[in-house]
């Protein structure tokens, strides 16, 4: 593990591709909490695709499981806490070990599982889009139905969302009301695709100028969208609590009746 890591290392000095995921995940996690830095997600997918855009779909297929597997560990990396906090069982020399080793192996099965989404999402786009560069409208409905997807069955993993960066800033995302969380996802996913444009036709002003006036209208329209909220026969009060233990406290198994307490 350490040879591999080290070995990784090494090749981001050469390897412009891995830079450009790696750089694309930290912009996508640095959306999520505790950085809550949601602007970042309008354009962390650009260096994803630049380094894509010219790939075979084994090569898509890496680079997206690269990226998913960076993105999980940096914006997953909670569920090691839960882990560590929740560990039951068999104990490896001691009670602490215990813990590490199982938070360890959690979160690392977790991102090798999770980081198939995206390497599907990436090896389909550049088998698309090497047969022909329109295939570039493609990328928005791909992720959001891969996004879908994650949402089935017993396995779902409805977490680290494209959307979910969004929650901070409630005027852009009110036409959620429309096409739900995923239609928020795709309007990202779009302008993720025009800046990409914008950038790599910059010898072009028609297509510069083209791409940065949809954003500006994307923008706008999601700004200006205003429902028209059914009038009310009555006032309904309502009380909502949750709940906001740190993860130490709440996954202790020893502190299961003070939660409830303080709940109660």
């Amino acid at each position: 593990m350490v040879l591999r890591i080290y070995e990784y290392l090494k090749t981001l000095v050469v390897d412009r591709d891995k830079r450009l995921v790696l750089l694309s995940a930290v912009l996508f996690s640095a959306g999520f909490a505790p950085l809550s830095l949601g602007f970042l997600a309008w354009f962390s997918l650009v260096p994803l695709i630049v380094a894509a855009k010219d790939k075979g779909f084994k090569s898509g297929f890496r680079l997206g499981y690269l990226f998913g597997f960076e993105m999980t560990m940096f914006s997953l990396n909670w569920v090691m806490s839960f882990a560590f906090n929740s560990s039951q069982g068999v104990t490896i020399i001691s009670p602490l070990l215990t813990k590490i080793v199982y938070g360890l192996f959690c979160l690392l099965g977790m991102a090798i599982l999770h980081s198939f989404f995206f390497a599907i999402v990436f090896g389909v786009f550049c088998w698309l889009y090497r047969r022909s560069s329109l295939f570039i409208a493609v990328l928005p409905f791909v992720w959001t139905s891969v996004e879908y997807i994650r949402t089935l069955s017993q396995f779902a993993f409805p977490w680290a969302f494209l959307c979910y960066t969004q929650s901070t800033y409630l005027p852009l995302i009110q036409t959620a009301d429309i096409w739900g969380h995923l239609g928020i996802t795709f309007w990202l996913c779009v302008v993720n695709v025009l800046i990409f444009l914008a950038w790599f036709h910059r010898k072009k002003i028609a297509v510069v100028v083209a791409s940065l006036v949809a954003v500006v209208l994307i923008f706008a329209g999601a700004l200006l969208y205003d429902p028209d909220l059914p009038a009310r026969e009555a006032d309904i009060n309502i009380a909502l609590l949750q709940g906001h233990f740190p993860l130490e406290i709440k996954w202790n198994r020893a502190l299961r009746d003070y939660n409830i307490h303080v709940y109660d």
